[in-house]
């Protein structure tokens, strides 16, 4: 199993004018501290309007900088928006494209739809709209990468025969994933032979059913390109302290209020709608099975795993966990909101000396069915 670490920028206030300066520099720096402790990926959200909980409105930007700043870690969207409004396709098979050159080949391409109702209204998406049209884009990214010339025509889209330019440097192309946290987007991923970002909170032992759900569909896999990238990534909240007092006192207040607050961005439905789209009901109903006011909510939560907060040996139990659910690669948050750079990057340099580095010198589990494989 390797290890990603995902970025939100999250920029806390009281602001003052070099607050999103600093804050970026920051992240870069302990992005360039989790390479070297052994990290493999690093993954950037899309948010727009987002404030305080993401400032990452430029992916692209973000993680050009970041491939200059690092030479062995993977760069990942996670996630790029693909309903039109957002980015149009051809935009993102560009942009994806100029990246995989800048960073020697280490992109991967993490999509997604959006969940939030700030985003969906402010760009003007009806949100029936938004499955549909990721379904159309994730055809059209791997057509115009791996075709000298292509055409699409679609209900959103009619592109006539173009040549996109640059083309990427990873052949066939980039490896394509796509983000969700319920079945349907699961069956969705397998079905195209995606790689699956599981960006959801729940007890670990679910994810064993999700794994097997995926490994099991993707065998039937119709990639567009014949690409299959035959990946599951699990996603959690991370903190590793020295001891359960630094769990207790800084770790763990960071991880609740950051789970209260993707609560909070993605549970508005029926305030902005006045109901909630069939496609997304998931996440609406997720959110509200997540009890984070209750006085036990933190220890709850670290007791079943559901986050990998805590001390060196109990985040290693969650790590275990998530390898023997045969998961290719767990993904933590580790920007926790209200922690200081210094604070993150003591919390980095400990999960990746004390808990990945004994981890790899550690027997391997078999390997699991699937890494990255191409079919005919």
């Amino acid at each position: 199993m390797r290890f990603g670490v995902l970025y939100e920028i999250h920029t806390p206030r009281p602001w003052h004018e070099r607050s999103d300066y600093e804050r970026y520099w920051q992240c870069i720096e302990e992005i360039k501290l989790a390479e070297s402790v052994g990290f493999d990926q690093v993954w950037a959200v899309e948010h727009h309007f987002t404030e305080e909980f993401a400032h990452c409105s430029a992916p692209e930007v973000f993680l050009s900088a970041v491939a200059q700043h690092t030479t062995t870690m993977r760069i990942g969207h996670g996630v790029v928006l693909l309903p039109k409004a957002y980015n149009h396709a051809i935009r993102v098979a560009e942009r994806c494209a100029a990246l995989d050159i800048l960073s020697h080949g280490r992109l991967d391409v993490g999509t997604g739809r959006s969940a939030t109702t700030l985003e969906l209204r402010g760009f003007e998406i009806d949100p029936d709209d938004t499955r549909p049209m990721w379904e159309e884009a994730i055809q059209i990214l791997p057509k115009f990468w791996t075709e000298e010339r292509a055409s699409f025509k679609g209900r959103y889209y009619d592109i006539p025969r173009r040549t996109v330019l640059p083309h990427p440097l990873q052949k066939p192309h980039p490896p394509l994933w796509m983000a969700g946290g319920q079945q349907a987007s699961l069956e969705l991923a397998a079905h195209y032979g995606l790689g699956f970002l599981h960006f959801a909170l729940l007890d670990p032992a679910e994810s064993f059913n999700y794994v097997r759900n995926y490994k099991d569909k993707i065998r039937q896999a119709q990639p567009v390109a014949g690409f299959v990238n035959n990946q599951f990534g699990a996603f959690t909240i991370g903190f590793c302290g020295e001891d359960e007092a630094e769990v207790r006192n800084v770790g763990g207040p960071g991880a609740l209020y950051y789970a209260g607050e993707r609560n909070r961005v993605q549970g508005a439905w029926e305030k902005a709608y006045g109901t909630v789209p069939e496609s997304y009901r998931h996440y609406q109903n997720q959110t509200k099975k997540l009890d984070l006011t209750a006085k036990d909510a933190l220890p709850g939560l670290l007791n079943i795993g559901s986050m990998a907060v805590g001390t060196p040996e109990q985040c290693r139990k969650v790590v275990e966990i998530y390898d023997q659910a045969g998961a290719d690669q767990l993904i933590l948050y580790m920007e926790l909101p209200y922690l200081k750079h210094e604070q993150i990057a003591k919390s980095i340099r400990l999960f990746g000396e004390q808990v990945i580095q004994p981890y790899r010198a550690a027997p391997a589990r078999p390997e699991a069915a699937g890494d990255t494989a191409r079919v005919s």
